[in-house]
Formats: C-alpha cells, structure tokens, sequence
C-alpha cells in the first residue's frame, strides 16, 4: 500500500508530463515531413537541380554533418532554457525553409537553404527536443515516452510519404514544398506553446511521483555508477559506456540515414517503380512504429543493452536481405520487417544515456551523439557515387553489413555501467533548473 502510495502524484493532480507526451507526438508526426521530403523529392530534385545522385546525397549529407555542429549548441540551449525555446525555433526555422525551397533553381542555393535553415530547424526543434522532454519528465517510463516519440515521428513519416508523392505527382514538387512548410507553421508552431521546460518547473516531479520517490528513482535510476546523483557532463565523457554509446548511435544512423534516402534509387535499379519505392518506405515507417512501441515497453523492463545487440543484428540482417533482393514484394517486406527491428532499437539508444547518467547534462550528452556521428555523412554519397561509378550499390551494402556485424560484438562485449565511484562529503543530488 505504502508504495502504491508513493507511485501516486503527491498532489492528486494529473500530471502534466502525459499532456506533454501527446504534444510532442503531434509536434514530431508534424516534423516527419522533413524526413519524408528528402525522400520523395530526392529524384525530381535531380532533375531540377542538374546534378547526379552522388551529388544530391552529398549535399543532405553536408546537413547532417552540420547537425553534429549544431547538436551540442541546441543540448545547451536544452538544457539553459528548455525544450519550449528550441522547438519554436525550429518551427520556424523548418517551416518557413519549407516556404522558399521552391525558389531554389541552382545547387549552391539549394545547399545553402536545406543546410542554414531547414536542417537546423528540424534536428534543433524536433528530434533532439523530444528526447529532452523524455528525459526530464519521465524516468520509469523514459524509454517507453522516447519509443511513444519515435513511433510518432515514424507513423507520421508513414503518413506523409504517400500523401507528398501523390501530391507532387498532382501539383509538382514545389506546391507540394509550399504545403509542407505552411503545415508545420500551422500545426507544430502553436503546440510549441504548452511545452513546459520541467516538472519541478510546476511543482511536479518526474512520472507525476511524490518528492521522496522522486529522489529515491534518482538514486536508483544512477544507481550503475554508485553515485546517488547525476553525472555531470565532464564526468560521462570520461566514461567508456558513452563512447560506446556513441559508436552504436553512429552505425545505427549511418545505415538507416543512408538506405531510407536512396531506398527509392535503390528498388528503382532492381526494377521497381518509384511509386513501389514509396509504398515501402511507407511500410517501413508503419512497420518501426509499431516495432518502437513494443520494443520501448520491453526495454523498460529489461536489458538496453541485449536490445542494442538485436538491433545491430537485425541492421545487418536487412541489408543481406536487400543484397539479395529480387524486384519482388516478398523479398522486399522482409527486408522492411528487419530494419523496421533495428529502427525500433532508437529509443533505447537515447534512453540508456539518462538511466546511466541521469537527467542534468542530458541535453548536451544527447546533443554531442550528432558531433560524433557525422562520420555517418560519408554513407549517402557512398551509395551515390556506386551508383554513378559501378551502376550498382553492392560495395556500399557490404560494407555497412560488416559495420553493423562489428556494432553488435562492440555493444555485446564491451557496453558495461560506468565503474563505481565514492560520493564526496556534502554532495547533492543535482536536478533540473526551473523556468
């Protein structure tokens, strides 16, 4: 009874944290569109552009290398000012990129927009947002919040691949652009607005627990390094776990990030239609949704780190699959089955940073993932420069099928708790600063 007691919200309100669990879902599913465009707009851009598919890759590539510049900047802005500030930003920032795509009509200017302000807004107001609001608001079910997040981001990508290829096929790409931007605009932007930075900011505490509990779960949520508070940002940089952390987030977005771009080029030189390229990257974002929810109550309740190992697995196993693929439907959904798997291992990769070095620098320990995870940028052009040299993507498949074989023996061998570390006289919990 005593602890039923102190599960409960110590003021019998609802809490806060579940409202914004609904917003940020409606905010990432609207953010999806990015991810959706660089897609579907990859071909006729091309054309419009007057470059080959190495070059069009290498410019979105240029993007994410920005991303890693710009990550930690936006993990210090999370974590002085809150996830609010950050996501207007973005919005605006996305929305209105979106509104001026159409009138790029050369290469340098099409570089400049996606990579000044498109790209910035979308990985500053969104993604790393949403893992901010995670993990300041939820520590028993921060995994479960980050896989609810990714699930949005995901079912909306789903959404909105099919609706933008039918619409560019009806309007062209730039009217469809135009839409994009005024949906995000018009959706995102006012939900950005009841984003609250943390529940100590309105006399919460995280997972709607009493204070005692609260400072209890801190304890036991760090409870792999002995501390009894937070890590601060020095001392997880110090820590081996991160590293390898870090390393698994790199595979895991260098191999997704580079297939899920070209996966229309990709089934096209096997014989599919661009319209089938699209319905599997369709089913591929409905299929890891459902993977996201199912895998985040699990990792919850059970080992990140196995979680990580089946995903790289799973990664390496999809990539055999496409190798091997024939221009047929059931080839094709077992390779979506398989990277829908590894997709689903995201949250755990986010959330397994809070549960071993807490909540205050996880804004920056996040946001420095991007830095480090811009070797990732060199896959995209990878797969466009086979493409152009060899006329297939055979080099590049292999060789992100041995980098995701070498992620899961590193993860599976080597991805331990930080060691343990004696508590200076004196020394306080440390908790998230209030608005």
């Amino acid at each position: 009874m005593a602890r039923t007691t102190a599960a409960a919200p110590a003021s019998g309100r609802f809490y806060y944290g579940w409202l914004m669990v609904v917003v940020g879902s409606l905010i990432n599913g609207v953010g999806s569109i990015n991810g959706a465009i660089s897609s579907v707009f990859f071909l006729p851009l091309t054309a419009h552009l007057g470059v080959g598919h190495a070059t069009l890759a290498f410019a979105l590539s240029l993007a994410r290398l920005e991303s890693g510049i710009v990550g930690p900047i936006a993990g210090w802005l999370l974590d002085r000012k809150g996830p609010r500030f950050t996501i207007t930003i973005g919005c605006l920032m996305g929305g209105v990129g979106l509104l001026l795509l159409p009138l790029v009509n050369s290469f340098l200017g099409f570089l400049l927009l996606y990579m000044g302000v498109i790209s910035i807004g979308f990985n500053m107001g969104f993604v790393l947002s949403m893992h901010q609001v995670a993990n300041i608001w939820f520590m028993r079910h921060r995994t479960r919040v980050l896989s609810i997040f990714s699930f949005s981001i995901r079912f909306g990508r789903a959404i909105f691949v099919p609706v933008l290829a039918l619409a560019m096929m009806e309007y062209g790409w730039q009217a469809t652009a135009v839409g994009a931007g005024i949906t995000v605009l018009v959706v995102a932007l006012p939900l950005s607005f009841l984003v609250k930075r943390s529940p100590e900011a309105i006399g919460q505490h995280p997972d709607g627990m009493s204070e005692e509990l609260a400072v209890a779960t801190t304890a036991k949520h760090t409870a792999a390094s002995k501390l009894g508070r937070d890590f601060t940002f020095r001392e997880a940089l110090h820590e081996r776990a991160y590293w390898i952390i870090v390393m698994s987030t790199a595979v895991r977005m260098s191999i997704n990030g580079a297939i899920q771009g070209q996966l229309i080029p990709i089934v096209v030189a096997k014989g599919m239609t661009p319209a089938e390229g699209a319905g599997l990257l369709s089913a591929w974002a409905l299929t890891s949704s459902g993977m996201l929810l199912g895998l985040g109550y699990l990792a919850d309740r059970g080992s990140k780190k196995m979680l990580l190992v089946a995903g790289h697995a799973s990664s390496m196993s999809a990539i055999i699959v496409l190798l091997l693929a024939g221009p047929t439907w059931g080839w094709m959904l077992l390779f979506v089955l398989f990277i829908a798997f590894a997709e689903g291992m995201a949250p755990a990769n986010h959330s397994i940073i809070g549960d071993m070095f807490g909540r205050t620098s996880f804004g920056r320990l996040n946001g420095m993932l991007s830095t480090f995870t811009t070797i990732g940028v060199v896959a995209p052009p990878f797969l466009g420069y086979s493409w152009d040299r060899y006329g297939n993507y055979t080099l590049p498949l292999v060789t992100f099928a041995v980098l995701a074989g070498l992620g899961l023996l590193i993860v599976l061998f080597f991805l331990e708790p930080p060691k343990k570390r004696p508590v200076a006289p004196g020394e306080l919990e440390t908790k998230p600063g209030r608005a």
